[in-house]
């Protein structure tokens, strides 16, 4: 699966091929890795890279050199007490660990990364939206 996400090329000649007839502002794009998402949205691309687009993630730092990237081989253990973590979204766009959902907001959180998540051993995730926020409900798969 993909997970190296190189940057669009710049064209002088503009998208009409006239070249452009304004100013144009453009950025420094740099290429981006799939396993570096900044939304949830690009989280849930990431479980499945063939759906991920350049815009989403993080900049990749190893020029394109996959197999000796360290995030590709990342593992981190369950180590939550319950077998359903619920990863609740703020209005920021930053994920929160929650363990008890019908608690809404008012049960302790702990934040974290979206490339942290991709690490976890053995989870299974499916969207989850109630009266408090959008999230997604991570839930450990015995093997």
């Amino acid at each position: 699966m993909p997970i190296y996400l190189p940057a669009p090329t710049h064209d002088p000649l503009g998208v009409d091929g006239n070249g452009w007839n304004r100013m144009a502002i453009h950025g420094m794009c740099n290429d981006e890795c799939a396993l570096q998402p900044k939304t949830m949205t690009a989280f849930l691309d990431a479980l499945d890279t063939r759906r991920a687009t350049y815009g989403m993630y993080g900049h990749c730092f190893n020029n394109g050199e996959c197999g000796t990237c360290s995030l590709l081989n990342k593992e981190t253990d369950w180590n939550f007490f319950a077998d359903e973590m619920l990863i609740r979204v703020d209005e920021a766009g930053m994920p929160w660990l929650m363990n008890r959902p019908d608690k809404g907001w008012e049960e302790f959180g702990k934040p974290v990364e979206w490339q942290w998540l991709l690490t976890i051993k053995g989870p299974t995730f499916k969207r989850h939206k109630d009266k408090y926020s959008d999230g997604i409900m991570m839930t450990r798969v015995v093997v």
